[in-house]
């Protein structure tokens, strides 16, 4: 089984969503992403999980309050 730890915090671990125990599409989208775009999003991942807490709700939506799971929205370009 494959984790998708993208980070691991003060306050959060962060996960890539997996589809299976060997794939997740949002890894695999991350990882075609250019080097400002995967700069952009460790940066935001990072400020979440060491600060605990999410100021610009226009990046982000929350997918289970109980668990604290949440969504980053794709950038429309």
């Amino acid at each position: 089984m494959r984790i998708f730890l993208v980070y691991d915090g003060k306050h959060y671990s962060v996960y890539f969503h997996a589809n299976s125990s060997t794939l997740s599409e949002v890894f695999e989208y991350y990882e075609k992403c250019d080097m400002p775009t995967r700069a952009n999003l460790l940066y935001l991942v990072q400020r979440i999980v060491d600060h605990g807490q999410i100021y610009d709700t226009t990046k982000f939506r929350i997918e289970n309050k109980k668990n604290k799971i949440y969504a980053f929205f794709k950038k429309v370009a």
